[in-house]
Parts: C-alpha cells; structure tokens; sequence
C-alpha cells in the first residue's frame, strides 16, 4: 500500500485547519528528472504559478528532485508519493490550501508511478489520480511492450472501481495519443490507455475547451510532436470547470522537455458551488 511521505521524515498531519480556497488551480508537468541546477529553476517557476495543486511525473529519488519537493514543503505543500528501490521514476501530488488524504490504490507493476490523493474541499470531496505511464516508441522490445500494456489494464482495472465512478479526475504524462492525432507517431498506434477512459464515461477536457486545436506537450529530437500529456474527468465536474490548457513556457523555456497543464475550477459564487 502506499503511504504519505515526508522529506524530513514522517509525522502526524498538521491540526491547524487548512486554508479555505474557493478555486482549484491543478497544474500537471512532467519534470524530465531534473538536475540541482534544474530543479532550482523549476521550483522558482512552479511557485510563481500559483497553483494549489501540483501533479508532477518524471521524477527520480535524486537530489533534484528532493530539493524541488523539499521547497515545495517548506512552502507550504503537503507531499504525497511513495518510492519502490526497484523503479526508476515516481509520482508526486502536492495540495496546499486543502485537506488531503493518500488513496489507498496502487498498481502492482511500476507502484510509484500511480498515486491517487482524497481532496477535500468546503463543497465535497474530489478525488485526483496523478500517473506516469510508460512510453513507447518505435524498437522498442516485444517484453517491454507486453509490460506497457500490462500497466495499461491494471490501471483500467483500478479505475473501474464503483467507488471511482465520480468526482474523479486522472491526470499526468499519460505516454499516449487520441486515436485522431495528427501525424500517427510509430510506436503509438494503440490507443487503447486513452479509450478506456472514454469507454468508462469520462472526458478528454482539453478537448472539451479546444475541439479542433492542435498543440503539443512534447517533441522528439526528430521535431515529430505528440499530445502526450492529459486530464480526463468524470462527466459530473464538466460544468465546474473553467478552463484546461497547456502551458508551453515550461517547455520552451527548457526547464522540461514537456509543457505543464492546467485545469482550473471556477470559484463558489453565491449558490454556483463547486459541487
């Protein structure tokens, strides 16, 4: 099972009462395993965002990454991602402003890239998936392969769960095109890992803003351009939702190889609350 973190060892919860925040601002980026000297960089950016919800991937127990969690704690987040000796990379969420609680899933093949956090807020309670998931490309072996698309059905198996019916949101590098992406990347002609959340009745909400638009949150070194970052939610936060968009500064200014997104909730106002 997973378990909350903390980079200066583990302690109880803080009793002080959270900050009331009327509007969630959630902001998923991949990190690209960040140097020191990156990490610093990406800290400063990440903080002057104001987001109050980080979905970050790509992360390494390195001391990059360390250091970009551990100023993110001193400011005020609280931390959750778990660490296997055997991965490579992890997950983290980090809430400010809001109670919050790990949830208790977690794939059994590559654990650390999948967290789910329990979000409370004065309207009810959300629930945020961050994943990481594998990537493809072309030559790649036959037994990775295999073990893509094993992770990809032990999240979809996950996510099946009656109790994740609602008030969900997934989110993260997810590694994998919408079946009319253009141009078809060799390597990700599957689309499987983003139909299954269609066919459970959740929705692409980038799509829901820009049906026709075609950004980018990743090139390769060959300038071949992939939406490979998402959300999707379930059906019954569409009304509440105030925007969802890539932020290509985090990309252009080299401080990932990926642009972040944002999805954003619109404040209570008067009886227009958020659930």
């Amino acid at each position: 099972m997973g378990r909350q973190m903390f980079l200066f060892g583990e302690h109880d919860k803080a009793s002080d009462e959270p900050q009331t925040t009327q509007s969630i601002k959630l902001l998923a980026w991949n990190l690209q395993s960040p140097s020191l000297e990156r990490a610093h960089e990406q800290t400063n950016w990440l903080l002057n965002t104001n987001a109050n919800v980080l979905l970050l991937t790509e992360a390494m127990p390195t001391e990059g990454s360390y250091y970009l969690l551990s100023t993110l704690e001193s400011s005020g987040f609280e931390l959750f991602y778990t660490i296997s000796h055997d991965e490579k990379y992890f997950t983290a969420i980090c809430v400010k402003g809001f109670q919050a609680e790990g949830m208790e899933i977690r794939t059994q093949l590559l654990p650390s890239r999948f967290q789910g956090v329990k979000l409370s807020t004065p309207h009810g309670e959300i629930q945020i998936v961050g994943i990481y998931a594998p990537t493809s490309w072309k030559n790649k072996p036959e037994s990775y392969l295999k073990q893509r698309r094993e992770f990809h059905e032990q999240v979809s198996k996950l996510l099946s769960a009656p109790k994740l019916n609602s008030k969900l949101i997934v989110g993260g590098d997810l590694n994998v095109l919408e079946p009319t992406h253009t141009p078809s990347v060799p390597g990700f002609e599957d689309p499987y890992f983003y139909t299954q959340f269609i066919d459970k009745g959740m929705l692409d909400i980038y799509r829901e803003f820009h049906p026709k638009d075609n950004e980018y949150s990743w090139f390769s070194v060959e300038r071949i351009g992939c939406r490979f970052d998402h959300f999707f939610i379930t059906k019954d936060l569409l009304r509440f939702v105030s925007d969802c968009s890539y932020v290509h500064e985090a990309r252009t200014r080299r401080l990932s190889d990926h642009s972040a997104m944002w999805l954003k909730f619109i404040a209570e106002t008067g009886n227009n609350q958020l659930f």
